[in-house]
């Protein structure tokens, strides 16, 4: 596109009066922005447009005009290196999101664009997530990243960021999708990361430079989140979350959604626990992630699991066996395991310690937890 054509584009996206759902619309009945501007007055009333709003949009193309003003401005931010707006209208904007009901006219993208044509699989799930949720979404992350797939999530805190993260370590690309503006990281905490991520893979964002996070953003990032993907991973979720609304909006639009089940105790397992019942795919390790989305995606299996990151056998002595068979992901106190293993505490001590050694377990509040499923 040329650069005349973004500025066309840009101009009417910054129209205040023409806000996402009209703008789509008037470009999926009329084509183009200039398209757009060559109708006349009561032409776009027909399609529900104030007289402020057509107003605005006729002077939007003159000198000085606020919008065009804004859209030179992002022009000079897509100057820089690394720094892409697509539109609908180019061959790079991601195939899949042109498939759902409402995909974002303009993409704000920095990092590697050609990430966003791999075939990307959302890891989602709650912010307040326990160590068993973290190490989960590693899991996922590095073997889905390793297989072949760019790894999606929302770069909020707890699961996405883990899932971030993990994906980093592997030097493979992994796609950030923001609720707030392209240049305005949330939470800021994660300004680190996601200059990680611009350098393996892409920030991307719907919203106008400089915009705030907010909370209704956060859903819209979400329908993104799930419209460029094949498939969504969910790894924890309360009853009332924006996983959940992610999962559903990714049923809706026809994508597979897999749920990782947790402990019936946790109410950050419920969710899952919801979708499952629902219809998600229960999935307990990523290999079974790669058997659904590799056949839709017409890939041979056989490649992906030769890729795959196999876990490192655990070996240990018979009483760190059944130490290690006694502890699961949420914590265990140390009363407990001596309850349920009978031995004595020297005993029980002594592989417990071993155990830490060996990155099996860790000592949490309330207890010792699992680090990883034993081979």
């Amino acid at each position: 596109m040329s650069v005349q054509d973004l500025l066309y584009w840009l101009t009417l996206f910054h129209v205040q009066g023409l806000n996402h759902a009209r703008y789509l619309k008037l470009l999926q009945e009329l084509g183009s922005p200039q398209g757009i501007l060559a109708c006349s007055f009561d032409q776009l009333r027909t399609y529900g447009l104030s007289s402020d709003t057509i107003a605005e949009l006729f002077n939007s193309m003159r000198p000085q005009s606020p919008a065009l003003m804004a859209a030179q401005m992002d022009l000079d931010w897509s100057s820089i290196d690394g720094n892409t707006i697509i539109t609908m209208a180019d061959k790079i904007y991601p195939p899949l999101l042109l498939q759902i009901d409402s995909p974002p006219p303009l993409l704000f993208v920095t990092g590697r664009i050609e990430c966003l044509q791999l075939p990307q699989i959302a890891i989602i799930g709650s912010r307040n997530c326990s160590v068993y949720g973290v190490e989960t979404a590693k899991l996922f992350a590095q073997r889905l990243a390793t297989a072949g797939f760019s790894i999606c999530s929302g770069l909020a805190s707890g699961i996405d960021t883990a899932a971030h993260k993990a994906t980093v370590s592997t030097d493979n690309p992994t796609v950030a999708v923001l609720g707030s503006g392209i240049d305005t990281i949330y939470p800021e905490r994660n300004q680190k990361l996601a200059f990680a991520i611009r350098e393996r893979g892409a920030l991307i964002s719907e919203f106008p430079r400089k915009t705030a996070p907010k909370p209704d953003h956060f859903p819209r990032r979400n329908r993104i989140i799930s419209g460029v993907s094949v498939g969504v991973v969910v790894i924890e979720a309360a009853l009332r979350s924006g996983s959940l609304v992610t999962a559903r909006l990714a049923m809706e639009q026809n994508r597979e959604v897999f749920a990782v089940p947790g402990s019936i105790k946790s109410t950050q397992s419920r969710g899952c626990h919801r979708l499952i019942r629902e219809g998600a795919a229960l999935v307990e390790t990523p290999e079974e992630v790669l058997e659904a989305v590799s056949s839709l995606l017409g890939y041979q299996f056989s490649w992906m699991r030769e890729l795959t990151i196999e876990p490192v056998p655990f070996s240990g002595s018979a009483i760190e066996h059944q130490v290690l068979e006694a502890i699961a992901y949420d914590p265990v106190p140390l009363d407990a395991l001596l309850s349920s293993t009978s031995l004595s505490l020297q005993q029980l001590n002594a592989a417990l310690m071993q155990l830490e050694l060996k990155m099996q377990i860790m000592l949490r509040a309330g207890g010792y937890i699992r680090c990883q499923e034993p081979v």
